[in-house]
């Protein structure tokens, strides 16, 4: 039987060289990413990556590589999900399923 391996990441280290392993092995990957940038740099310890996040989300969506959208709950976003999931939806549209 065919079985899904996804690996999981922050978002920040992701690569040219990782995109090509992912694509060559079939592998999903999944990026935590809680919502705007604001909100998601609330629930990190790294300050400043999420701007680099999502140019690396559009690497993987500009290179066709299986991917999903790990929204970590929190103090910092847990009274606002819905609309960090609705912007989320936006920000990545046409990728993301409804």
């Amino acid at each position: 039987a065919d079985i899904l391996i996804t690996a999981i990441t922050n978002g920040s280290l992701i690569n040219q060289e990782l995109i090509s392993f992912l694509k060559a092995n079939s592998v999903c990957l999944g990026v935590s990413f809680d919502g705007p940038p604001e909100i998601t740099a609330l629930g990190r310890s790294t300050e400043g990556n999420t701007l680099k996040v999502m140019e690396n989300i559009d690497l993987l969506i500009k290179n066709g590589v299986l991917f999903e959208l790990s929204v970590t709950v929190g103090k910092h976003n847990y009274k606002n999900l819905l609309e960090n999931v609705k912007w989320l939806k936006k920000r990545f549209s046409g990728f993301l399923k409804s």
